[in-house]
């Protein structure tokens, strides 16, 4: 089965989105971009998560957007409800 995830970071919350519904909110203190920041596609690494190390993705990606602001959360419910029958 096809997904949308949506994931947002404005000032300090992180926050990921399951075919258009909030699921899950992290407090994280993020800046503008940065060369020091390093932003992966299906997989990352992160020390703080439960289980440390390399994460990745086990399926397939159709689509990536990047934007450069952070979607609200009507947005987000807009754009899965608009692309939810491609995928059915």
């Amino acid at each position: 089965l096809w997904h949308q995830i949506t994931v947002t970071f404005e000032s300090t919350s992180h926050k990921s989105f399951l075919d258009g519904i909030l699921f899950d909110t992290i407090s994280k203190t993020q800046t503008n971009y940065s060369a020091t920041y390093y932003y992966y596609v299906g997989s990352g690494k992160n020390a703080s998560w439960t289980n440390t190390g390399n994460m990745t993705f086990s399926g397939n990606i159709s689509n990536f957007l990047f934007y450069n602001r952070a979607l609200t959360a009507q947005e987000i419910l807009q754009n899965y409800n608009a692309t939810k029958r491609r995928y059915i």
